[in-house]
């Protein structure tokens, strides 16, 4: 089993094909560009060339500011970086792809936060001046916009008309045409971009007509609680990095450890793997955060625990 990192499925399955407006691989070329442009402004601010080899995980060499090296998009690993996650959960959502597990593992909540975060903190450009793929119409950035959009739907909020085209999986200029022809007007408010929006009902009714629109599948009632056992399996097979990490990124381990009443070191022991004291009482609040079935969670804390004493060397 894979971690909720992992570029899985990039070779397009039936069900991306039809559904999906652009293709997962397509999406994953442009966030290697992502991860470049992330590193030309991670020289561009320093603190010195080293960090840039640090962030990508191999050496680059000489980067200087305004000359982008010539780097093989293929050297990049991308289950390195948190935001692989961010983005595979939301092309599963966005385009309702995959299995019910895969359709339903967009946190609406923390995931939509650090969506938005990125639409609106990533680079648009290179220190070239070269755009980035989220300075326009990218397979990346119709995917980030495209989950963005079916959050709105969700929660029954208004939606914009380039909303609604990328839902339909339509073009912006044949989505105003079939508003126009059935007389759904926007409302004169506007989004955070600046855009007129289109009220919920009128634009559900709209996409109920549309055969491209694919439902948003929701959990069934007695798969409640599925998400955080599937959590469970995936610390069992991974870690924390797979879990804690990645799941608490807005705050911070530092948040997590004063949000919890946990020494921030002694939680960063046992992120990391090292040996640390048994707290019983500190591992069940934790486990709060990530799992519903926290006896099973804490269980599985308490035997890494006990590997990483066990593998400790002995001291003298």
């Amino acid at each position: 089993m894979k971690s909720r990192r992992f570029n899985h499925n990039e070779n397009a399955p039936p069900d991306e094909a039809t559904r999906a407006l652009v293709t997962r691989s397509d999406v994953m070329k442009d966030l290697r560009r992502m991860i470049i442009a992330t590193a030309d402004h991670i020289a561009l601010v320093g603190p010195d060339g080293s960090c840039v080899d640090d962030f990508l995980g191999f050496p680059v060499g000489t980067w200087e500011v305004g000359k982008i090296p010539e780097l093989d998009d293929a050297r990049i690993d991308l289950d390195r970086y948190a935001l692989t996650g961010l983005v595979n959960r939301a092309y599963d959502f966005a385009w309702q792809v995959g299995s019910r597990q895969h359709r339903c593992h967009f946190d609406q909540d923390t995931d939509y936060l650090s969506l938005l975060t990125y639409i609106y903190s990533a680079p648009s450009f290179m220190s070239d001046s070269t755009d980035t793929p989220m300075s326009g119409g990218s397979a990346l950035r119709q995917t980030l916009d495209a989950a963005r959009a079916r959050v709105n739907l969700v929660s029954k909020s208004s939606l914009s008309i380039a909303d609604l085209a990328l839902l339909a999986r339509m073009t912006e200029p044949a989505t105003r045409a079939s508003l126009s022809k059935e007389g759904i007007r926007t409302t004169g408010g506007k989004n955070l971009d600046g855009f007129s929006v289109i009220e919920y009902d009128d634009a559900l009714r709209w996409l109920e007509k549309r055969r491209g629109y694919v439902p948003t599948e929701a959990p069934l009632p007695h798969d409640a609680g599925y998400l955080d056992r599937d959590v469970a399996d995936i610390f069992r097979d991974h870690g924390w990095d797979s879990v804690v990490v990645e799941k608490t990124t807005i705050h911070g381990l530092v948040t997590l450890a004063q949000m919890q009443r946990v020494d921030p070191d002694w939680l960063l022991d046992v992120v990391m793997g090292r040996p640390a004291a048994l707290d019983l009482e500190a591992l069940e609040r934790i486990s709060q955060i990530v799992a519903s079935d926290v006896p099973r969670f804490v269980g599985i804390a308490i035997e890494r625990l006990m590997r990483a004493a066990a593998q400790a060397p002995a001291v003298n």
